[in-house]
């Protein structure tokens, strides 16, 4: 398993993918077909790293909305369970 990315990373990640496929657009009849496969492992393992970071964050999101709404339902009901 990969060692988690911070959000500095992923956005750097994001943009070398985007410019792989600036290249890709702009230069399509000279890239090779042996440079495909190695081109597209790499975007893979760019678009890879950036989903799960972004997998990471909304589950934290949900966890953070989930802790918030069971506070809320306790002091709605009148109840501590802290």
């Amino acid at each position: 398993m990969s060692q988690p990315i911070t959000i500095h990373q992923a956005v750097e990640k994001a943009q070398q993918l985007e410019f792989i496929n600036q290249l890709i657009e702009s230069y399509p009849h000279q890239i090779q077909g042996s440079e495909i496969s190695v081109i597209s492992s790499l975007m893979a393992k760019l678009s890879g790293d950036i989903a799960v970071f972004l997998i990471d964050v909304i589950a934290d999101e949900e966890a953070i909305d989930n802790t918030s709404h069971c506070s809320d339902m306790s002091t709605v009901q009148g109840v501590n369970h802290a």
